[in-house]
């Protein structure tokens, strides 16, 4: 449901951007195989763009992403959840070490991403289709926003004619990649 093309996303911007970025996990390339190859390196990457599922966050007992995102729950994975709560509370999982200056993204429209953003340490940014209260990109017409901060001046982040994702997905998608990596620093 877009972890993938979100993951994708967020490791090509960083580079864009300069930064040296690994994109392991779920997307193909396993993190410990990543971590083994840089081991040696005289440099590892700044960052480490990873795509991590519900089933490994179930026994993942000192995972501490600096920047984490949530981009939806959807009733998915039912054969191994029941109830749906507990495939929830898996994914929430990922924000279980965060601390106080560590970034969670999450999508504003889902109403069980507000009631986490209260129990979490973090800063929290939200991403919606609206310009809602609170949140940090948003869709305007064929627009994406994004707002520095609460009662900061809307910025034009992209134009739809500029990219060629389609559909409602990617534009989320592109929202919480772009919060992420100005979390991670990147103007």
């Amino acid at each position: 449901n877009g972890k993938s093309t979100t993951v994708h996303l967020i490791a090509c911007m960083l580079e864009r951007a300069g930064q040296t970025c690994a994109l392991c996990g779920n997307v193909g390339h396993p993190f410990i195989a990543a971590v083994q190859e840089h081991e040696s390196s005289a440099k590892p990457p700044a960052w480490w763009a990873l795509e991590v599922s519900s089933f490994q966050l179930e026994t993942a007992r000192h995972f501490h992403p600096r920047i984490a995102v949530l981009l939806n729950v959807t009733e998915d994975h039912l054969e191994r959840y029941e109830p749906f709560d507990a495939y929830r509370k898996a994914k929430e999982r990922l924000f279980s070490k965060q601390e106080g200056a560590d970034l969670a993204v999450l999508n504003a429209d889902e109403a069980s991403s507000r009631r986490l953003a209260a129990s979490l340490c973090g800063k929290v940014e939200f991403f919606s289709m609206d310009a809602s209260e609170g949140v940090s990109a948003w869709v305007e017409g064929e627009t994406i926003f994004l707002r520095d901060a609460p009662d900061g001046p809307p910025m034009k982040f992209l134009s739809l004619s500029e990219t060629k994702l389609f559909g409602l997905h990617n534009l989320q998608n592109l929202m919480a990649a772009a919060l992420a990596v100005r979390g991670a620093g990147v103007p």
